[in-house]
């Protein structure tokens, strides 16, 4: 096949070839040499590439016409192994191929939910378009892929590879050594990570510097504290080295910082360098809050923050037979089952809290026995309502002391004691809140104009409450990143996104979409009794208005109030209790307001 569309420069070869003969200057030879040569191979590389492109590719029926609704997303088959999978979806009449799973964790996005152009994932709140692939929300950096579809006497055809991917990187431009801007960001987590994505894939192309005390490239966090016993850092990294070489960012490992001086606008390292910069983003995260109890500093006394704290722990839970879990929120429950349902009765596991129980704070009193209930016959023991006294042993822990007398031994001490914003470095550079965190505007913004902050440390205008806050959760930070970028290019774009949080214990997730600041009511669809298997959905509100909902397996509820909060379409917290509201509602609400919800990731890049 090459050969045969290789005639096309055979007469260009010719040409020159009989020119040359009668030209036999040496200088015109050598001139007509390197053209004959230059065109050969021109054409030769050009067919060559598209013989390539052709063969990678096959044509796949996928399904009738007739048989889509608009609206309607179907996963299918392409292939003979069980990964040869896309996503075929209908919006607005015409016809979109995607992959069909979520660049995260692989989830089938057939199971989530399709609003206008945008498919939620059902796991963790990822949302793509199925028109560009772009990635618009959640815990990711790719996109999906998409691919050529056509419709042909009444039957859809989809151009595939060979190897269907799960995830593609969105276009990025690379460094050019003449655009002299320098953009430095403080932090390598989700919110600057996602951050120096959206810079590249926004067309900057001027130097970024990433400053971090992480020994180790951009991981993702969440794993530690889900997955103690079989994580290897390879496998969670974000990106690997060769990505950030390719687009000439330089990531600044193990390096701390000791102070910003905005009018040099300076960046002074602990080693004293000082690194200037054009724009600066604070995404400096938090760090684990250590009681200030006595014993906090003996052996086997552990926080989780970083890849570095997670060796020591998995070692001395390994050898441990009593293993004590200070705090119920959500790196407390993580550790503590994850230890449990690895070592089964090898290890005695113990939460204490001063709440009343697991997860009081976030999902309130009522899910949180429920968690705790489903725990207790699965192993694991708890001492709520009381505070940790002291920690005890000579060297090395050996028990625990509680606010009420009560003694329990310990080999291993893992503190979810909660979290500090790091932003002490920032005495004076910028308005901070009370809590530590960094005051911005809906862009992000501080108060110096070439500042920004992302993640743990921002405090912002939640438009959907009208009040300030600041969350601490890994796909906020993300969200934040992608567009503090934006804007330290001046694009305007505000934090308008609904908050999303997930945790991971035994073997189901639960989800928690929206942030209830204050609620009066919290009100349960669903049996909590049956703690063999935990199915409900809980609503929080305040003077009747939904600011929250929590679930666990009921399907993508999380996402369809995700998209009902952002057209602000919530029904009252009492039209749903009574049932004059149903879910089946709620999704035609959102349907209604179409176009609402069309992706904006891919205009957001190529806003100038």
């Amino acid at each position: 096949n090459l050969f045969k569309s290789s005639k096309a420069f055979i007469p260009q070869a010719y040409q020159s070839a009989t020119y040359l003969r009668r030209n036999p200057k040496p200088v015109l030879k050598l001139a007509l040499t390197s053209t004959l040569f230059t065109t050969t191979f021109y054409y030769f590389n050009k067919e060559l590439k598209k013989t390539t492109l052709s063969e990678a590719l096959k044509e796949v029926e996928v399904g009738n016409v007739a048989d889509f609704n608009d609206g309607v997303m179907k996963q299918v088959q392409v292939g003979p192994n069980k990964e040869d999978v896309i996503l075929v979806s209908k919006v607005d009449g015409k016809f979109y191929a995607t992959g069909a799973n979520c660049s995260h964790f692989g989830a089938p996005l057939e199971k989530g939910v399709l609003f206008d152009d945008k498919v939620f994932c059902p796991w963790h709140d990822a949302a793509f378009s199925v028109k560009t692939g772009y990635a618009e929300q959640g815990p990711v950096l790719d996109g999906i892929p998409t691919y050529e579809i056509t419709e042909k006497d009444g039957k859809l055809i989809v151009k595939v590879p060979k190897v269907v991917s799960k995830g593609e990187k969105m276009p990025m431009v690379k460094r050019d050594p003449n655009d002299k801007r320098k953009f430095v960001i403080i932090g390598s987590g989700p919110a600057g990570m996602s951050a120096v994505e959206s810079l590249r894939q926004s067309g900057y192309t001027g130097e970024i510097v990433v400053i971090t005390k992480d020994n180790e490239l951009p991981y993702d966090r969440t794993m530690l504290s889900k997955n103690i016993f079989h994580n290897d850092i390879s496998k969670i990294l974000l990106r690997d080295k060769a990505h950030y070489d390719e687009y000439g960012i330089t990531m600044m490992t193990g390096t701390g910082v000791d102070s910003v001086n905005p009018d040099e606008k300076t960046v002074q390292l602990q080693s004293k360098e000082k690194i200037k910069y054009d724009k600066l983003l604070i995404a400096t995260g938090s760090r684990a809050r250590a009681p200030n109890v006595k014993g906090a500093d003996l052996k086997n006394v552990h926080t989780l923050r970083n890849y570095s704290d997670l060796n020591p722990i998995k070692e001395a839970a390994q050898n441990a037979k009593n293993v004590v879990v200070i705090g119920s929120s959500f790196i407390g429950m993580e550790v503590a089952t994850a230890i449990k349902n690895n070592l089964k009765e090898n290890v005695n596991v113990v939460v204490v809290d001063p709440h009343k129980a697991p997860f009081g704070r976030a999902f309130g009193e009522t899910v949180g026995n429920a968690v705790q209930e489903l725990s207790k016959k699965r192993g694991l023991n708890f001492e709520m309502n009381k505070t940790l006294k002291s920690i005890e042993g000579n060297g090395s822990v050996s028990h625990v002391e509680l606010s009420d007398g009560t003694k329990i031994p310990a080999d291993l001490v893992v503190l979810g004691t909660g979290a500090v914003p790091n932003t002490d470095f920032l005495k004076n550079v910028v308005k901070t809140e009370s809590d530590g965190g960094i005051t911005t505007d809906a862009f992000l913004k501080t108060s110096n104009s070439d500042i920004f902050a992302a993640g743990d440390v921002a405090s912002y205008p939640y438009w959907y409450l009208g009040d300030r806050v600041r969350i601490e959760h890994y796909s906020e930070a993300f969200q934040q990143g992608m567009v503090a970028g934006f804007n330290m290019l001046d694009k305007k774009v505000p934090v308008d996104n609904i908050p999303f949080f997930w945790t991971r214990i035994w073997d189901f997730g639960i989800q928690y979409i929206g942030f209830a600041k204050d609620c009066d009511d919290i009100w349960v669809d669903g049996d909590l009794k049956n703690t063999d298997e935990l199915k409900f959905i809980a609503y929080y509100s305040k003077n009747d208005k939904i600011q929250a909902v929590c679930c666990t397996g009921r399907g993508p509820v999380a996402m369809v109030f995700d998209a009902a909060m952002k057209l602000n379409v919530l029904p009252k917290a009492s039209e749903i209790k009574s049932g004059k509201v149903t879910l089946e509602d709620i999704k035609k609400r959102i349907r209604d307001k179409k176009g609402g919800l069309n992706c904006k990731r891919k205009d957001c890049c190529q806003k100038k």
